[in-house]
């Protein structure tokens, strides 16, 4: 087992300050190897005081600091594109080459056109990504990749905001100020808490953008990864039953003898896309 993998694991999900940022190059592999010591955890229940103790007190020796939270007490997966029911920005463009727009945030790549860029650069702030899921999960941590070129439109400031899908913002679960990437496909990723009567429940996320690293040229990222606490099996199935149920009642069905003047789409099913 790579330590490193398990000191990004750690300083991601059990940090003091939850500003503090973990630079990865695999998210995928760190989210497995976190979730095969779940499994360990659970199988062998001595293991989680033993992994806290020796881990923990090596990665002090490295300044990090830790909450009192039992780690690898949950597994955890990656939002992926088909967990999105639709897209919103505050602007997008095909930029330079052609293929730049909001969707490419849940796409893992490192094409020079795998990102998101807004080209607004008059000083209109905030810039927004957000995105509506299927259904509602609990939000743990967040990932921003920076994009391939022009280092001066990376997010410096920021708010991941989360809400309800009836078009309210209602809560802002963490901030970042002055932030900066050192180089290009340099992925970051940030601690989402509960506290308080705030819940990280939500079926709405949005990156609130409210400055990059200089005004020149618009707003860009290539990836925006959202950690959410994997679903129970039986919970997930119900969850996965419930959402084609609904994608079914979106699709209109065509008259016997006869077909409707619509086809087979609706509002409803059109809404989906």
């Amino acid at each position: 087992m790579n330590p490193d993998s398990l000191c990004h694991i750690l300083s991601f999900l059990y940090p003091t300050k939850s500003n503090h940022a973990s630079k990865v190059q695999d998210i995928d592999y760190i989210i497995s190897v976190h979730n095969e010591l779940v499994a360990l955890c659970e199988a062998i229940p001595a293991w989680r005081s033993a992994i806290r103790n020796d881990f923990v007190a090596f990665y002090r020796s490295r300044a990090f600091i830790f909450m009192q939270e039992a780690p690898f007490s949950c597994q955890l997966r990656l939002l992926r594109n088909q967990d999105v029911r639709r897209y919103g920005c505050s602007g997008e463009t095909t930029g330079g080459t052609g293929r730049e727009g909001i969707r490419n945030i849940f796409r893992d790549g490192d094409s020079r056109w795998n990102k998101w860029y807004d080209p607004a650069y008059d000083g209109a702030f905030p810039r927004y990504a957000q995105v509506t899921l299927e259904e509602s999960l609990e939000v743990v941590g967040y990932g921003i990749k920076s994009a391939n070129d022009v280092p001066w439109r990376d997010p410096a400031s920021w708010q991941l905001m989360l809400g309800r899908d009836n078009g309210n913002i209602v809560r802002e679960v963490h901030s970042v100020t002055g932030h900066r990437f050192d180089r290009r496909y340099e992925t970051h990723l940030f601690v989402v808490s509960a506290a308080g009567n705030v819940t990280t429940q939500t079926d709405l996320v949005r990156l609130n953008i409210t400055e990059v690293s200089s005004l020149q040229s618009g707003t860009q990222f290539a990836q925006l990864y959202v950690i959410v606490k994997q679903q129970e099996a039986e919970e997930q199935n119900a969850r996965q039953r419930k959402r084609r149920r609904r994608r079914n009642r979106g699709k209109k069905r065509k008259p016997a003898g006869g077909s409707s003047s619509g086809g087979n789409f609706s509002l409803g099913r059109l809404w989906l896309w």
